[in-house]
């Protein structure tokens, strides 16, 4: 044991000696340069993958009147506006949400989010309307439209899902049922208007 110790003492010592030759000590210095940006640039990978931030600081257009609120609800930020009084009777609201993708291939992303929305929740009646693309400035984005059941709220509903960075910026949009043609266009302008 005590052999072993006085070896690599004996290593250790030659190792850095001023009567190593100056290629051993070059290769030896080149090798642990080596080995520590690599290690470095490990750490900042991983730290860059793991400590990505969605930006919070996107902006949409609402019509003048429209309330806007951010708000934390379980642990989620969320951006809420609401229509002025005038409108309370058909009651449009739009809320946005961000998600992170956690890599997934785009369709995957928005077909998995349709189907959690629809089977998530029993107590709640989803049927999932039309479907498709859209080009929000620069970013090829897709929609769909559904209508929701719950007690006594029935609303039509369009989800706009906008990928960004590996986000997902999920902008909902509803009004009492029957009123969706009144909102439509002006739900669209509100997702065109997204910038990130």
């Amino acid at each position: 044991m005590a052999a072993k110790k006085r070896q690599r003492e004996d290593i250790a010592e030659n190792e850095y000696s001023p009567n190593t030759s100056s290629k051993d000590y070059s290769y030896i210095s080149i090798m642990k340069l080596r080995t520590a940006i690599f290690t470095i640039l490990c750490f900042v990978l991983l730290l860059a993958d793991g400590c990505r931030e969605p930006n919070f600081n996107y902006t949409v257009s609402v019509p003048e009147g429209w309330t806007k609120h951010d708000t934390v609800l379980q642990n989620l930020k969320i951006r809420l506006m609401y229509g002025p009084d005038s409108l309370a009777n058909d009651r449009p609201a739009v809320n946005i949400l961000v998600s992170s993708m956690n890599g997934e291939d785009f369709d995957v992303f928005v077909y998995n989010n349709m189907m959690q929305l629809k089977n998530g929740n029993a107590q709640r009646i989803i049927i999932i309307g039309q479907k498709g693309d859209m080009d929000i400035p620069g970013i090829h984005a897709k929609f769909f439209t559904y209508y929701m059941e719950q007690g006594d709220s029935k609303r039509d509903m369009i989800n706009y899902i906008i990928p960004l960075n590996g986000f997902a910026y999920m902008i909902t949009c509803g009004t009492n049922a029957g009123t969706m043609h009144k909102y439509r266009t002006l739900f669209d302008n509100i997702a065109l208007s997204f910038k990130g």
